[in-house]
Parts: structure tokens; C-alpha cells; sequence
């Protein structure tokens, strides 16, 4: 870095408090611009899941007063194994409670993206920091993160588990040709339900700018989301009390700036499906959704909405409509024409025997969590599940069917 490089350590709220303009200043020009770097996110994040456990270790780079990067590290002591694990805000908050920081990074000018690693990396392995190892999720390959993984090899070994695959569609220039490059059963589809649901009925979205207030789009958001999951078996994460009160500080702090936005569809005057989006940089990036399930076969009212508002973002110059991550290698977010990406976890765990327990762990996770998915997409529970190993290990004469 030049002779005029400094570094400021932000180690307490107030001062993070303070960064707002100049960090959305970097983020809109840095790098990998997307609403989940965004002091908003970051920052509600850390006043909704911070713990005293937790110690804030941000690093801000300036070069001629003008901030450059920032890397938005806290350290993580809450758990007494687990002491000093390094992570980025927006990440590590309880599973039952979980956001999902998409793709995170430290944020920099393209510019500087070379010296800002030397000197995060420098910095990082500077003996006063209690840090012992790094823990990161959804991670994409050409991130600033990978570079400086690849720059502490020297003294961590890192450990990568794929989390899954991102998904994102290219909008072309007209609503229809988005319409026309879906394949042809997609495009059957959508226009047959499209044209039943006009037949029964009037089709109606609106946004929750348009709400007296707009919390009550997020309550609709809620209630269908249960909807959806609850019919399946699964827990809803609106049973969260933390979820919920990040994302309703979240809706005030954005909905001004029209980067949130809950659009709801509704059939006949009936809440039938909603979508949670944040609009970033001619970006939509499509984080949540809830239908009503009750007249799925006939009008599939989800596929309805999703391609209706994809046509809306095309129309409104829109570039991209993300659909963020999901798990595995296969998902139903292929049929509406995306492109993929690869996401990761990452350990990074220096040179030791703990890295020797971790690299086993993460090798019998390997054979272990497919299996175990296998049974859970069967419909097995773990009762039945050990009933069925208890069975295999008796005499084959004594197997009951």
C-alpha cells in the first residue's frame, strides 16, 4: 500500500454507527455491489444478534483520508471449544434464528483489490488479535475473501463444503423474449394458469410502498410463508423472534430508499402469494416467498407471480433478477432459464491437530449428511430410522417386514 495507507480498527457500535454514508459510498462502488454488504444489513444485523461474546473487529482502509475497503470481521468467543473463530458480520447468528448473509466479502475499490489483501492479511496475523480460525458461508469463488485464503495458506489450512448453487437470471431487453427463451412446457405452463386465473378472477400486485404501512405487507409475507411450510412439516423461521425483529428494523431503514420491497399478489381481493425482494444496482435479488397452496394444482399461483414480476423488472430496466442460494445441486429456480454459480463453506484452521479433527469431520460429513437426506427425502423420521438399523443388525430370521 502507499506510504499514505491507514488502517482504523473499529472496535465498538458507536463508531460503526458512524460509517454509514462512507460505507454505502464504498459498497455502491466496489467490487461485488449487492444490499448484503450494505451498512444497513450489516449493522441491523449486529444490533439484533451481537453478544457480549462477541468482539467487533472491523478494518477500515484509507488511503488519503478517502476509505477504500473495508473488511467486516467480528470475532466469535461464545462457544468455550470453539474460541476465536474469525467471521463477517451478517453470519453466525443460531440456525432457528438464521438470515442468510448471501455471498459475503470485504468490500474494496477494484483498484485497490490487490494491496487491500497484502494489508488485511498483514493485519490479520498481527499477534495481538485472539482470532484462531476463520469460519465463512455462501462464499463465491472470485471473491476478495478467497484471496486472502489463498494468502494465509502459509499458515492456515482451509477446509471448503459446498454449500450449494446460486441462482440468477440475465434479463434480456423485452418482457416477452424473457418469456419466450423459458423452454417450451415452462411457457405452457405459465400461460395456461396465467389465463385461468384471469378467467376466475382479477390478478392484482401490489408493492409495499403502496400500504398505509408497510409492515402489514411483511405480516402477509409471514402468514403465507407459514402456508407454504407448515403444509410441508417444517419449522417456519417467522417462529424466530430475532428473525423477526431484524427484518422489520430492516424494512425501516430501506423502505425509503426503495432497496426492500414486498410485492403481494392477490386473486379475487385473496392474498394468494408474496415475494420479499431487495432491488440493488438494476439487481433484484429475490429473498423469500409464501403462497397459498389450496389452488396450486390449478393455478400454481407462485410460477404465476414469479414470471409476471420478472416481466415487471425487464420493463423497468432491470439487468439481473437473482434468486440468491440453494442447497444441493438441484433446484426447481433451473426452470425459469438462471445461470449458476457455485457457493461454499470455509474453514480457514491453522496448521495443528485441530485441523487434522476438522478435516476428519469434514470427510465422514461427506458420506454421513447424503445419506441422511436420502432417508429424510423418503418420509423416514429418526425413530423409524433407527428401528430400520436396529432390524438390520438382528438375525435374518427375525426381520419382520
Amino acid at each position: 500500500m502507499p506510504s499514505n495507507t491507514k488502517i482504523d480498527l473499529i472496535c465498538d457500535a458507536e463508531k460503526f454507527k458512524k460509517l454509514r454514508n462512507d460505507w454505502n459510498f464504498l459498497v455502491k462502488n466496489s467490487i461485488h455491489p449487492q444490499p448484503f454488504l450494505l451498512w444497513e444489513w450489516m449493522f441491523t444485523w449486529w444490533e439484533v444478534y451481537a453478544r457480549s461474546s462477541y468482539e467487533l473487529m472491523i478494518q477500515a482502509v484509507y488511503v488519503d483520508n478517502k476509505l477504500v475497503a473495508l473488511a467486516p470481521f467480528y470475532v466469535d468467543n461464545s462457544h468455550f471449544l470453539l474460541k476465536g473463530r474469525l467471521r463477517m458480520i451478517g453470519e453466525g447468528e443460531p440456525f432457528k434464528d438464521e438470515v442468510v448473509s448471501h455471498f459475503p466479502d470485504i468490500i474494496t475499490l477494484s483498484e485497490f483489490r490487490k494491496p487491500v489483501v497484502s494489508v488485511v492479511v498483514d493485519f490479520l496475523l498481527l499477534k495481538e488479535f485472539s482470532w484462531r480460525f476463520g469460519q465463512f458461508r455462501f462464499m463465491i469463488n472470485n471473491s476478495v475473501l478467497n484471496d486472502i485464503q489463498q494468502k494465509l495458506s502459509k499458515h492456515f489450512d482451509h477446509h471448503t463444503v459446498s454449500s450449494g448453487q446460486a441462482y440468477a437470471i440475465d434479463l434480456p431487453n423485452t418482457s416477452e423474449a424473457y418469456v419466450e427463451s423459458l423452454s417450451r412446457s415452462m411457457r405452457k405452463q405459465f400461460r395456461s394458469r396465467l389465463s385461468r386465473m384471469e378467467k376466475s378472477g382479477e390478478i392484482r400486485i401490489v408493492s409495499a410502498q403502496e400500504f398505509d404501512d408497510p409492515h402489514e405487507a411483511l405480516e402477509i409475507l409471514e402468514r403465507l410463508h407459514r402456508a407454504r411450510w407448515e403444509k410441508k412439516g417444517d419449522a417456519c423461521i417467522f417462529d424466530s423472534q430475532a428473525f423477526k425483529a431484524f427484518h422489520k428494523k430492516l424494512l425501516d431503514r430501506f423502505i425509503d430508499q426503495g432497496i426492500i420491497d414486498i410485492r403481494v399478489m392477490y386473486h379475487n381481493d385473496e392474498a394468494v402469494a408474496a415475494v420479499h425482494n431487495f432491488n440493488y444496482n438494476n439487481r433484484c435479488y429475490s429473498y423469500q416467498s409464501g403462497f397459498k397452496s389450496r389452488d396450486d394444482r390449478r393455478f400454481s399461483p407462485m410460477l404465476v407471480f414469479d414470471v409476471l414480476e420478472i416481466q415487471t423488472l425487464v420493463s423497468a430496466g432491470f439487468i439481473q433478477y437473482h434468486y440468491l442460494s440453494a442447497e444441493g445441486n438441484v433446484s426447481y429456480k433451473e426452470k425459469f432459464k438462471c445461470v449458476t454459480e457455485p457457493v461454499f463453506d470455509r474453514l480457514w484452521v491453522r496448521r495443528g491437530w485441530q485441523s487434522s479433527i476438522i478435516k476428519d469431520y469434514l470427510r465422514l460429513r461427506t458420506i454421513c449428511v447424503p445419506q441422511y437426506k436420502r432417508f429424510k427425502a423418503l418420509g423416514m423420521d429418526s425413530r423409524l430410522l433407527r428401528l430400520k438399523l436396529s432390524q438390520l443388525t438382528k438375525p435374518a430370521s427375525r426381520i419382520v417386514n
